[in-house]
């Protein structure tokens, strides 16, 4: 209807004048999306000449400070090891629902026991030294920031070959997309991974689900970034780097930036609890489907 779409391009203006706004205020030397009077070619209709509208001007400059940012800055240390820590989730919820409750067993049935040895962290657990116990390319024990030395030699041999064996069915998975493979195969797999947890170590479990439980965390991160032009009187943060901005739009301009974490507190271990009864029940849902 055109009530509608009057309501449309008013909306649309307003958003123009607002992106415009902004624009003016930090980057006062661009060219406005605005048609030229005089252009080159007097066989061009100004008309048939789409000029981008001031918020994809200003998406398009927000986008250059990201690149600089964090692709080309300090930052990209920064979303390099939250990737790193978010890989640290070597198994699924049903694979750490087992090891869930490998732990509560090797506690005498106490979830509050098992709990409490996956809460508290000291900082003797955490990985001070600059290279991992060994060379590997598994990720649980190159990444991790916790200390893999706890573990004793047996326990660290069968939690390699564990996350070998799991990275192996991950790639056949991958492999076989966007089909599955083998029911038998994947039976057999899972079984011989079920058999080799209920052989886990207590250090063992504490290690698996410390680093799952810093994965969940590090899945939830947001990242807040706070810009101000240098030429600015007065700067009203402590900046942590300057960041040099230039284009075909923008003159050459810096702004101070500032980044800062939020939702990055440690996830509590009860919430295993929780998974690992829904994944129970989830399991005798699909045992009876079978029956039926």
């Amino acid at each position: 209807s055109s009530k509608s779409g009057t309501d449309i391009r008013r909306r649309k203006q307003d958003d123009d004048e607002l992106c415009q706004r902004v624009l003016d205020a930090f980057f006062p030397g661009h060219h406005r999306s605005s048609v030229s009077s005089d252009s080159g070619d007097s066989n061009i209709s100004s008309s048939s000449i789409r000029h981008p509208s001031q918020r994809e001007v200003l998406e398009t400059l927000l986008e250059e400070i990201l690149v600089e940012v964090f692709l080309n800055g300090p930052a990209q240390e920064l979303l390099a090891k939250l990737v790193e820590w978010q890989k640290l989730d070597v198994l699924d919820v049903d694979g750490v629902g087992g090891v869930y409750e490998r732990l509560v067993n090797l506690c005498r049935g106490s979830h509050e026991e098992a709990q409490a040895i996956l809460d508290d962290i000291k900082l003797e657990d955490l990985n001070m030294k600059s290279t991992p116990r060994q060379r590997t390319a598994l990720p649980l024990f190159e990444s991790s920031p916790f200390d893999s030395d706890h573990l004793d030699e047996e326990s660290y041999r069968l939690l390699h070959v564990f996350c070998e064996e799991t990275y192996d069915f991950q790639q056949c998975l991958i492999r076989s997309n966007p089909d599955l493979p083998d029911e038998a195969f994947m039976n057999a797999k899972r079984h011989k991974l079920v058999q080799m947890i209920n052989q886990f170590s207590l250090p063992a479990c504490q290690f698996v689900l410390r680093n799952w439980l810093l994965s969940l965390a590090m899945c939830d991160v947001s990242v807040f970034l706070t810009l101000q032009k240098l030429d600015d009187v007065d700067i009203v943060f402590d900046p942590d780097e300057v960041v040099v901005v230039s284009s075909e739009v923008v003159k050459l301009q810096h702004f101070a930036y500032r980044l800062r974490l939020i939702d990055c507190d440690q996830k509590p271990a009860k919430k295993l609890k929780g998974r690992t009864h829904k994944e129970i029940a989830f399991r005798f849902l699909k045992l009876d489907a079978r029956k039926v």
